[in-house]
């Protein structure tokens, strides 16, 4: 799965590298396995990426059945009950404490990791 890799540029702060650098292949299962390296960020109008609170790595371990069945709605829904996600929301893998890679908006990265 493509990814937009990112590099940190503060304490849950993100922003895009290069783009001759940006693009990564991921392994959908690799991702799935670690769960606790999911955030879910906000994108600020000069382009960083911020974290927001969420217990997204949470949700993903306990609906993980339902991604790998391409079942992403009920997960959405159980993301943001109350409030409209799509296009407003980012999710983000953070490797380590240097490396993150861009998944895409919660609709898209959650396709992706659906297969």
């Amino acid at each position: 799965m493509e990814a937009i890799a990112l590099e940190s540029v503060g304490s849950k702060v993100f922003k895009a590298q290069k783009l001759s650098h940006g693009l990564k292949q991921l392994e959908r299962d690799n991702l799935l396995k670690k769960t606790n390296k999911f955030i879910l960020a906000a994108k600020s109008c000069n382009g960083t990426y911020h974290s927001v609170n969420s217990d997204i790595s949470k949700l993903i371990k306990k609906k993980k059945q339902l991604i790998n069945k391409g079942i992403i709605n009920e997960f959405i829904n159980a993301l943001s009950p109350d409030e409209a996600v799509h296009g407003q929301r980012f999710i983000i893998f953070n490797k380590n404490k240097n490396k993150a890679y861009l998944l895409g908006d919660v609709i898209t990265a959650m396709k992706k990791l659906a297969g």
